[in-house]
């Protein structure tokens, strides 16, 4: 029988009610726990470092934010410590078991993801940033962080082995970092100014120019129900996009599997203090060039007409305007048939 636990390794299983990122609480500490997405009926989870006494549980909560917070979407499911594993809680359809797992299994497999995740650094070194293929970080980074993070459940974010693959990790994606700043300075200085059109590729539209910025309150107003759960910054804002029309039939703007109409991967190319960033871009709303025409999610733009449409960020919105001296937003989009385009969205607010 286990005991006490001091420094101990737990594995657990979690079958929730919900779907939702959850939290997890072992005596008095409280820590992130899996995210539930729909589909998945079972999800593991270890702590590295856990002490129990018989008496103390692990907990799980589940509780939605936004427009699904409330008591009636939460789930919590409990197992009771004591002093013996497994040891489970909860009823059919929502329960946790948990393991303790001896040390040396636990760092067998810790080390076998941290030989992961040294890999995928290696491999990550040879990718240089460029403009047909900007994110945040390569792919392989991504994995290394996941079987970084992975290899700290089973031995502790404080052993040795998981600091020193934390530090090389972290050199390559500051060099990532700095490649990615330099790449949008250059693009920078090839943007036209913000009184010029984008000249376009496509007959339909011909032409796309920065028109004006909405922030703070009246962007969440532009949002409406999209807004709840959204925290949104006096200096956050949209960028309004006006698009040219001299098509002979009508355009439609939506916001449609990631793509503003005929604009694909629309994104923000970010440049602050704490490094460059790509920030996926969407559409708020659209309207039509002309008086009485209201913001909706989708416009039909008649041939010859102009539109202008609304766009932020999918999780954050940036900070935009002439007066933000903290960072250097460009918007970058790639037209159908067309090439990629950069717009300046240094406006006056």
């Amino acid at each position: 029988s286990p005991g006490p636990l001091r420094g101990a390794i737990l594995a657990c299983e979690v079958e929730p009610k919900r779907i939702w990122p959850s939290r997890v609480f072992i005596r008095d500490k409280c820590m992130p726990g899996p995210t539930f997405a729909p589909g998945v009926t079972r999800l593991s989870f270890a702590r590295a470092n856990v002490s129990m006494e018989p008496g103390d549980a692990v907990t799980v909560i589940i509780e939605p934010e936004g427009a699904e917070a409330g008591a009636k979407n939460s789930s919590l499911v409990r197992a009771v410590y004591q002093g013996e594993s497994p040891f489970q809680g909860g009823s059919p359809g929502e329960s946790i078991v948990c393991h303790v797992v001896q040390n040396d299994v636990a760092k067998t497999f810790g080390l076998e993801a941290l030989a992961e995740a040294k890999k995928h650094v290696e491999a990550a070194k040879p990718h240089k940033p460029s403009r047909d293929q900007v994110q945040d970080l390569p792919k392989p980074l991504y994995d290394a962080r996941r079987d970084l993070s992975r290899a700290a459940l089973w031995i502790g974010w404080d052993s040795p082995d998981v600091i020193k693959q934390l530090d090389a990790m972290t050199k390559v994606e500051r060099g990532w970092s700095k490649a990615l700043d330099k790449m949008f300075r250059e693009l920078e200085k090839k943007t036209p100014p913000l009184t010029d059109a984008i000249q376009l590729k496509g007959k339909e539209l011909p032409s796309v120019k920065p028109y004006g910025l909405v922030c703070g309150e009246a962007l969440r107003t532009r949002y409406g129900d999209r807004a709840k759960g959204r925290t949104i910054g006096p200096d956050e804002c949209g960028l309004e996009l006006l698009f040219e029309s001299k098509a002979d039939k009508e355009v439609s703007f939506s916001w449609s599997f990631g793509s503003i109409g005929s604009v694909h991967y629309p994104r923000w190319l970010v440049r602050s203090g704490d490094g460059a960033h790509v920030v996926e871009a969407v559409m708020i709303d659209g309207r039509l060039d002309e008086s009485g025409s209201k913001p909706d999610l989708a416009v039909i733009v008649p041939p010859g007409k102009r539109a202008i449409i609304l766009v932020g960020g999918k999780e954050r919105d940036p900070k935009l305007g002439r007066d933000n001296v903290e960072a250097a937003t460009l918007f970058q989009g790639y037209e159908s048939f067309g090439d990629w385009f950069e717009m300046r969205t240094d406006l006056a607010r």
